[in-house]
């Protein structure tokens, strides 16, 4: 091991002393962009279940008998002039006991309507406001996946209810264990996560970024072909095994590698969730980056 370690320092004093920009430059472009793929991978994985969680938190929990049902819910689509699809969620008390969705702080009356601050923004213009009835408030961030959620809650006047329409339902909410940051669409059956893409297929198309590193690693070698030739020769003569070898490789090319890895810090701020307009909450996604930072 302490020869391991000395080869190490002494390829890395070479590095530092290599007068091939091409080599370095190679290197380091390649250590950026494999950073760059880490931090890609790590903030779409924090956004995707910050979201997953809070989706959990907001979940209707079917009633399985009629007499446990405290609410009807019934959620629809509706959509506005950009083409971009929300919820309207249909909802009805069966008791005065009845736990409020997430999000609201009071039940809207009937012919009421809560809107999350998103649709009430973008949805003004087009007379969102009045379109299901008399806008009573805004749901709450505790109610939304991200900020940017467009999302309806509708209590229909009385009467205004289809028969066979709804679910029972007797809460809110289920075990975090159970959100899946790969199944966004399974979750609430409702809101921003249903017409999310899916993060393994963004997580594919990521590894584009894996191919510029290997080209410039085979460029960077390529350049310090002949040197590493002459190199090898020599520590062969000495006796050095091919582990040995290694290290001085590994050493070389160190100090350039170590250039760019800090670049992509700046994901590390609230980053949009992929191929949607909103952001997620800074604290969730930073909360999250940090334990999988951890556990690497």
């Amino acid at each position: 091991m302490r020869a391991f370690l000395l080869l190490l320092s002494m390829g890395a004093s070479e590095g530092l002393r290599d007068s091939r920009k091409s080599f370095r430059r190679a290197v380091a472009l390649a250590s950026f962009f494999v950073s760059l793929w880490r931090c890609l991978v790590l903030s779409s994985y924090a956004v995707y279940a910050h979201r997953a969680v809070i989706d959990a938190h907001r979940a209707p929990v079917t009633a399985e008998q009629s007499g446990d049902a405290a609410l009807k819910w019934w959620p629809r689509w509706d959509s506005l002039a950009d083409g971009a699809q929300f919820s309207v969620v249909r909802i009805e008390p069966l008791g005065a006991d009845a736990p409020l969705p997430p999000g609201l702080t009071s039940w809207p009356g009937p012919g009421q309507v809560v809107l999350s601050p998103a649709l009430a923004h973008d949805g003004d213009a087009e007379g969102i406001a009045s379109r299901y009835g008399q806008s009573v408030g805004r749901i709450s961030d505790a109610g939304l996946v991200v900020p940017g959620e467009r999302l309806a809650y509708v209590r229909p006047l009385a009467g205004r209810w289809p028969t066979d329409a709804g679910t029972l339902v007797r809460g809110f909410g289920y075990p975090e264990s159970e959100a899946s940051a790969w199944a966004l669409s399974r979750g609430s059956g409702f809101g921003d996560n249903m017409n999310a893409f899916s993060l393994r297929s963004f997580l594919w198309v990521t590894y584009l970024l894996a191919l510029p590193s290997v080209a410039l690693l085979f460029t960077g070698s390529a350049a310090n072909r002949t040197m590493r030739a002459r190199r090898d020769l020599v520590l062969d003569a000495l006796g050095c095994p091919p582990r040995q070898r290694r290290a001085w490789r590994i050493g070389i090319a160190l100090p350039a590698s170590m250039l760019a890895p800090a670049a992509p810090a700046c994901l590390c701020s609230s980053p949009p969730a992929p191929w949607t307009r909103s952001r997620s909450r800074d604290s969730g996604c930073r909360e999250k980056q940090c334990s999988l930072r951890g556990r690497g």
